[in-house]
């Protein structure tokens, strides 16, 4: 019973030791495979839930959560018409989703649209009728009659794939939702295996355009306002991949997009999930694109990766506060120097009452040397007013903060960040930072972790993809780190900054991301940024008293400040735990928050 607490204060103590000690204790595997085991088994770290455990969870949480929903759902919803794509015929698909449609057709008929290509009118409507099912309100459409425009479809589209079912509650889902002054609501999904039952549920976040861009994550079970606009997606053939294009299509084209969504499963997947996903954008989005962007395919993790036209490479201002730490910042400058494409940015340099002699010729060598503005701040440390002070200094239209500890890796991570930040509607762009043993340290923050704020995937293999390919696919957080983050001088100066009266050490990152958020701008997390973080040996643990009062006063101010995301982080989902940073379905006991 004492295992715990001896672990926690083993695994502080291994903190506290100096960075050569603990280097040299990782090139002993028996000793770090067996003190890591012990740590994932006191769950005082995370690893990868396996999918055997993951649908544990899940049905566990379906056996909670069903009845609970079902208490709160109208008798009665709206209706609305479905639309069924087929790409490649598939009797047994077909099969199961149109006897998903009839039974919730029991109590209230909506009308069902199969569209598939030309080809394949004719078989599917003989599959029909031999089928000896009555389907009185079902119509076989093709691509021709959208040219034509010879159909007549008024109602809102419910948009469904070919072998996909619909949760027998579908109508009651989305009318309990109350919002169909939107363009686009979707909703989370799972898959019906080959014996019919639930697992691996898709929680998605709330609207997240980068995430759609560049992984179709919205492609089945969603309803569209404007049947005939996205009726004419389909002018020339069926692909399952044109659907979540129109959807980024229209991102593109409409400012005031209102895209919704329903944190409930109404659509189950088909488990032989034939259709493999298009290389290629549609001929519609990918004319869109490439006025902004280059965009490329990656094989190894099918999703799109996007580099955004720079124009006129603005100037961006590096800046980089330290107390003495001369040889992490000898690392961090000639990792800048050396290695970033990128070449319009200057480096601000900002010590804070350093008194290490080492490390002040260093500095005042960096100032002489015409690369490096060298400022002094003599006063005690506070991260927000050092920043703040430093920002002043800057001439760039482009502010970069970035911690002492941080060290490039891949050339073009400037590029890629400020061509991201440089996008009207983004506001704070934060890197993909690794521990130096290529674990993640930071691939976005969630709200609610720990209580105020954690990093998704903590922990988690650089090449992982991740939930939802969040790892490896550039998508919108509600928050970054400042450890390496980007934002627009203007942005930063209208929401004042960092708060540096209540957050001097933490969480001021957070609250400025969210204050930006409120401007109505997205924050973004660019999974092609990569550069190491040596997290927070500079400053040390909160390991004093006087170090945990002031932490638990910044943990306290972000609860009461930012209470409504923390209870419900849009780009996270209140279906997934918040003890872990692991994107797990929500333990027995975490029900309650739903």
């Amino acid at each position: 019973m004492f295992i715990r607490p001896i672990l926690r204060i083993t695994k502080i103590t291994v903190g506290l030791f100096p960075r050569s000690i603990r280097d040299m204790l990782k090139r002993v595997p028996k000793l770090t495979g067996f003190y890591r085991r012990l740590l994932i088994k006191n769950n005082l770290i995370r690893e990868v839930v396996s999918v055997s455990q993951q649908t544990k969870r899940y049905h566990q949480y379906l056996a909670e959560i069903d009845g609970n929903q079902s208490s709160k759902w109208k008798e009665d919803g709206d209706i609305f018409d479905i639309l069924v794509c087929i790409e490649n015929f598939d009797e047994k698909a077909l099969s199961l989703t149109l006897k998903s449609i009839v039974k919730i057709n029991n109590r209230r008929e909506s009308h069902t649209y199969i569209l598939c290509n030309d080809g394949l009118v004719k078989e599917v409507q003989d599959f029909i009728q031999k089928s000896g099912s009555v389907y009185t309100t079902l119509s076989v459409i093709s691509p021709e009659l959208i040219v034509k425009n010879a159909l007549n479809i008024n109602k809102a589209l419910f948009f469904i794939r070919c072998g996909d079912s619909l949760n027998e509650n579908v109508f009651r889902i989305f009318s309990d939702h109350e919002s169909f002054s939107a363009n686009i609501i979707y909703s989370d999904v799972d898959t019906l295996n080959i014996f019919g039952v639930r697992e691996n549920p898709l929680f998605f976040p709330d609207w997240n355009p980068d995430l759609q861009m560049s992984t179709r994550y919205i492609c089945t079970g969603f309803l569209v306002k404007s049947s005939q606009d996205f009726l004419k997606s389909f002018n020339c053939v069926v692909d399952f991949s044109m659907a979540a294009d129109w959807i980024s299509e229209q991102y593109l084209l409409n400012d005031c997009l209102l895209v919704d969504h329903i944190s409930q499963i109404s659509v189950h997947k088909y488990y032989d999930d034939a259709s493999k996903q298009s290389k290629a954008l549609s001929s519609t989005l990918h004319s869109l694109v490439s006025k902004v962007a280059v965009v490329e395919y990656d094989d190894t993790f099918n999703i799109f990766k996007y580099t955004w036209h720079i124009k006129d490479e603005p100037l961006v201002s590096l800046i980089v506060p330290t107390k003495n730490a001369k040889h992490l910042v000898e690392t961090l400058i000639n990792s800048i120097l050396t290695k970033t494409t990128y070449k319009n940015y200057e480096i601000i340099l900002v010590d804070n009452n350093s008194d290490d002699i080492d490390s002040l010729q260093y500095f005042e060598e960096l100032s002489n040397s015409g690369k490096i503005k060298l400022l002094k701040y003599p006063f005690p440390f506070n991260y927000s007013a050092i920043n703040n002070y430093a920002v002043n200094f800057a001439k760039g239209q482009i502010i970069g903060f970035i911690n002492n500890d941080i060290e490039v890796i891949e050339p073009a991570w400037l590029e890629i960040l400020v061509s991201n930040v440089c996008r009207k509607d983004i506001g704070c762009v934060g890197a993909k930072l690794l521990y130096p043993n290529g674990l993640i340290q930071h691939a976005g923050v969630v709200m609610g972790y720990g209580g105020g704020a954690g990093h998704a995937h903590k922990y988690f293999s650089r090449n992982s993809p991740g939930y939802l390919k969040r790892i490896v696919a550039t998508n919108n957080f509600s928050a970054v780190t400042a450890a390496c983050m980007l934002v627009k001088k203007i942005d930063f100066l209208k929401v004042g900054g960092f708060n540096a009266e209540d957050l001097t050490v933490a969480f001021n990152d957070v609250d400025l991301c969210l204050k930006v958020l409120s401007l109505g701008k997205r924050n973004l997390y660019c999974a092609d940024a990569v550069l190491y973080h040596h997290e927070s040996i500079s400053r040390g643990e909160d390991n004093t008293i006087e170090k945990q009062l002031r932490f638990n006063a910044e943990v306290c101010y972000i609860q009461n400040v930012w209470k409504d995301i923390i209870k419900n982080d849009p780009a996270y989902n209140v279906n997934l735990t918040l003890k872990f940073e692991d994107f797990t379905v929500l333990n027995n006991d975490e029900v309650v928050r739903l």
